[in-house]
């Protein structure tokens, strides 16, 4: 049987924005600003390249790399959502850190996950939080203000009730679906749906192997890129 063509239409690129590095390093995330007149873009050098979208021109180009620490790739990049705020960056970097990179003041706040490769992070659509995905299959909430973590988030529940392991295998991607519904994709081809007041997983939605920054939602739609060859990007209803 023949497919049916979903939708038509012609997409034009409309710039080439080039990141400069070395070694020709892959690009592993890129995010408009909440004002959409900026674009991160997360390299797997560990730097972060700014473009200013209008002129289609790098702005400037932050690094992720510690001091005597290998230099490790940035899997994903986010802005604080609050247009009115200065800008702030949210990353996510496989060295085991989280980093926030205050635009600003130029200040720089690092915070270490013992024994992870952290994949994937993502703010809350209020700012109060943020949350990070990656190796070790932990959720991790923290406090947007003081960069602590609040909660560890692993297990859920089945339909009947009964408490589950949640992921079990790496989480590639997270995203806020709601101020204290967070969606987080991985290997295990499942995307489960956490309550983050409980800490729990409330749902587990079936199907998609999330194999990097992977996941977005609009209203009670998700979106998902699978690394399968067929059904490479998946819609499903949280």
């Amino acid at each position: 049987k023949k497919e049916e063509t979903a939708a038509e239409g012609t997409l034009r690129i409309r710039l080439d924005l080039r990141c400069k590095t070395n070694t020709g390093e892959t690009v592993f995330s890129t995010r408009f600003s909440p004002a959409g007149d900026m674009l991160a873009a997360a390299l797997g050098d560990g730097s972060i390249h700014l473009f200013n979208v209008e002129e289609g021109k790098s702005q400037r180009v932050l690094h992720t790399k510690m001091q005597n620490r290998e230099e490790r790739p940035c899997t994903a990049v986010r802005w604080r959502p609050n247009k009115a705020d200065t800008p702030v960056i949210l990353a996510a970097c496989s060295n085991g850190s989280v980093q926030l990179f205050d635009l600003g003041s130029g200040q720089r706040t690092c915070v270490w996950e013992t024994d992870n490769e952290v994949l994937s992070v993502d703010y809350a659509p209020d700012a109060m939080h943020f949350a990070s995905v990656g190796r070790d299959r932990i959720v991790r909430l923290y406090d947007e203000k003081s960069a602590k973590v609040v909660s560890e988030m692993q297990s859920g529940y089945d339909f009947m009730g009964n408490v589950t392991a949640g992921h079990n295998n790496r989480i590639y991607a997270a995203k806020f679906a709601e101020p204290n519904v967070l969606l987080t994709g991985g290997w295990d081809k499942t995307i489960q749906v956490y309550d983050c007041r409980t800490g729990k997983s409330a749902r587990v939605l079936y199907g998609a192997k999330v194999s990097g920054d992977g996941l977005d939602v609009r209203q009670t739609v998700v979106l998902a890129a699978s690394c399968e060859k067929s059904n490479q990007l998946q819609l499903f209803d949280y």
